[in-house]
């Protein structure tokens, strides 16, 4: 089972669109992770459906022109058991129809504002206090910052 997850900076253009087809041939995948999709959920599925293959999946549209994130498979290779989203997150339990193995999959996109990453995370914590979950797999942008110099714009003379 291979997955790719990528944080796309938006997908509102057709240049974007062939990145994520040639992402496909160039790293092709079971499941296909999209973060900071920048556009509708709906518009989203739509895009997948005609380019990429992936004519299943959960779209979570964007706030304005930030965040959005899509998780996206193939219906021959997987059936979605649950699923439930939140403005920053999407959760699909999937059962892989070859290998029956059930996998708990999350593709977060986490905020940079620290009350929203805050929430994000809280969000998570509590959906996992109340789902006993097996063969857990967390992706996407985590927005982590190990020492300022990563962040863009940032001091590099500083850690």
């Amino acid at each position: 089972m291979r997955i790719v997850s990528w944080n796309c900076r938006g997908l509102g253009t057709q240049p974007k669109i062939e990145a994520v087809k040639d992402l496909m041939k160039i790293e092709p995948s079971d499941i296909l992770l999209l973060q900071e999709t920048k556009i509708e959920g709906q518009s989203l599925m739509d895009i997948s459906k005609s380019n990429w293959k992936k004519n299943e999946g959960i779209a979570v549209s964007s706030r304005g022109t930030s965040g959005g994130v899509a998780t996206l498979w193939s219906e021959d290779q997987f059936h979605l058991l649950n699923s439930h989203e939140t403005q920053h997150w999407i959760f699909t339990e999937l059962k892989h129809l070859e290998s029956k193995l059930t996998i708990a999959l999350f593709n977060l996109y986490v905020p940079v504002i620290y009350a929203e990453k805050r929430e994000c995370w809280n969000t998570l914590s509590d959906f996992l206090d109340l789902h006993s979950l097996n063969n857990i797999i967390l992706g996407g942008d985590l927005n982590l910052v190990m020492k300022l110099k990563e962040k863009r714009g940032g001091n590099s003379s500083r850690d």
